[in-house]
């Protein structure tokens, strides 16, 4: 028997052999460790997976080997019933993207995103599909999260009482809640896709963009964060009265406007009624009161001889009441005039010390009587614009409030200090201070902190409201400070003089 044979060199062959092996190696780790899975099937529909990364056990729960092979398992069969339809691909596409659900070895849905494309050779018209598949389960629910939270939204602004009306840049209406439908006479629909300004009568309608406008290009705000009271206009034609509050916020990376709006027709009937009420009466008033007044000053004043002691104290506590029923009336004739636009204003420069020094000596009696004494605090040599008359006003306002409520032996401190542009007036008693439950309605008209702590020290409930209007008709700004045990502190800033000014 001969053996012929022959020997050949196969080193290259095998260096390649390895270097290819390795780098399949290589090739299927990196594959390993993308976030998804890669894959690749035949583009018949059935996606019968020929090669599947790693990465399906940790998205799936099963290993690439059950669905590879004779016996593998379906990856369609893992595919939410209800999102076959958008997970399905029909050989006739040669992209294919879409997000669906997945069902894992657990049961727990898992929402994929997937991205394929379909490769096809003269020889092989059906080609294969190459794809990758990545978990999205996290933004698919902070997206559906955010679904529900704008319905919720959406149907908490339809059904609140007061109409929200809510506009984009151009000031198009975005949203018209029921409310607003019932205010303005025009359902949604009409009004969506159109500009705000259908529904303001003019002047305003015309200037209406302009606001827009200019906002855009400064960003100053014309009335953000603020109630306005503005005339607006129904589909009917007439004109009525809304108190209007517009926030800004940004939706989507675009700004937009909300507008709460609020009819207060009947409110400002109700006022006009109240204010008419108050100065007829106020005026029918005055004049009879003047006389009895005058009539019992004199009495008490011994014009008609020494009165029996008894009768004198009697007197004497029927003077007072009607003293103090004056103070009232003229209190309601002054906030009448405010509200009417009726009371004149002498703005002029003076001397802030020359102020301050002036409403001690004015109310140094009240505090005599009080024994409570005061204190000036030294004051810079400031020029400030104000109506010296309604200025003492005001000061003689928080001066008799500081003193009512001040201890015996008290001290009331006035000062005085620059804030830029402005000169600040500060009045600070030793008191028991203000309830924080009390502090938002301070300014408004009769209002008392404790009606019958306010009755027994005396007051109408009108001072703060008056000294209010008054500051802010002398283009100033009012305010307070307190904390219940701690006194309180009531200030006013008025501008400063400027050269012009003076």
């Amino acid at each position: 028997m001969v053996w012929h044979g022959f020997i050949t060199e196969i080193t290259e062959l095998m260096e390649a052999t390895r270097a290819l092996q390795k780098s399949e190696s290589r090739f299927r780790a990196m594959v390993g460790n993308l976030p998804g899975v890669v894959y690749r099937c035949r583009n018949d529909g059935q996606r019968q997976m020929s090669y599947l990364s790693s990465g399906i056990e940790r998205l799936t729960g099963y290993p690439a080997s059950e669905f590879l092979g004779d016996r593998a398992r379906s990856y369609a069969s893992l595919i939410h019933p209800e999102d076959r339809p958008l997970a399905r691909q029909t050989p006739e596409q040669d992209v294919f993207e879409g997000i669906y659900r997945l069902l894992n070895a657990d049961g727990q849905i898992v929402w994929v995103r997937e991205k394929a494309r379909v490769l096809r050779e003269h020889d092989d018209p059906t080609g294969w599909c190459d794809g990758f598949v990545w978990d999205v389960t996290a933004q698919a629910l902070a997206q559906e999260e955010m679904q529900e939270r704008e319905r919720y939204l959406s149907l908490l602004i339809a059904n609140v009482i007061d109409a929200i009306v809510i506009i984009d840049a151009r000031g198009i209406i975005e949203t018209f809640n029921h409310a607003a439908e019932q205010i303005f006479g025009y359902s949604a629909q009409e009004v969506l896709g159109r500009n705000l300004s259908m529904l303001m009568p003019e002047p305003d309608r015309s200037a209406h963009d302009g606001y827009l406008e200019a906002y855009a290009r400064r960003g100053t705000p014309r009335a953000l964060e603020q109630n306005r009271e503005l005339t607006a206009l129904r589909r009917n034609g007439e004109t009525f009265t809304i108190e209007l509050r517009v926030s800004q916020i940004t939706h989507h990376g675009e700004r937009k406007f909300i507008g709460l709006v609020r009819d207060i027709t009947e409110r400002k009937r109700i006022e006009r009624m109240k204010s008419e009420l108050v100065s007829i009466v106020s005026h029918e008033l005055r004049t009879p009161l003047t006389s009895i007044s005058g009539a019992l000053g004199l009495i008490v004043g011994g014009a008609l001889g020494e009165p029996p002691a008894a009768m004198r104290q009697m007197l004497l506590i029927a003077h007072q009441n009607s003293l103090r029923l004056g103070r009232l009336i003229d209190d309601l004739l002054d906030m009448d005039k405010l509200v009417a636009g009726k009371m004149t204003f002498a703005l002029g420069t003076h001397s802030l010390a020359q102020q301050l020094e002036q409403a001690i000596a004015s109310n140094q009696g009240y505090a005599a009587q009080h024994e409570v004494r005061f204190v000036l605090l030294p004051v810079a040599d400031l020029q400030i614009v104000a109506d010296d008359d309604r200025l003492q006003q005001v000061l003689a306002n928080f001066i008799s409030n500081a003193v009512k409520f001040s201890p015996v032996g008290g001290v009331v401190a006035l000062s005085a200090e620059r804030r830029g542009d402005w000169a600040r007036i500060s009045v600070r008693d030793q008191g028991p201070g203000i309830a924080q439950a009390f502090h938002a309605r301070i300014f408004q008209k009769f209002s008392q902190a404790d009606s019958s702590d306010t009755r027994h020290k005396g007051g109408t409930g009108l001072g703060l409201a008056i000294s209010k209007e008054l500051v802010e008709h002398m283009h100033g700004r009012i305010g307070f400070e307190s904390e219940p045990g701690h006194g309180a502190c009531f200030w006013c800033e008025l501008p400063l003089a400027t050269p012009l000014t003076s």
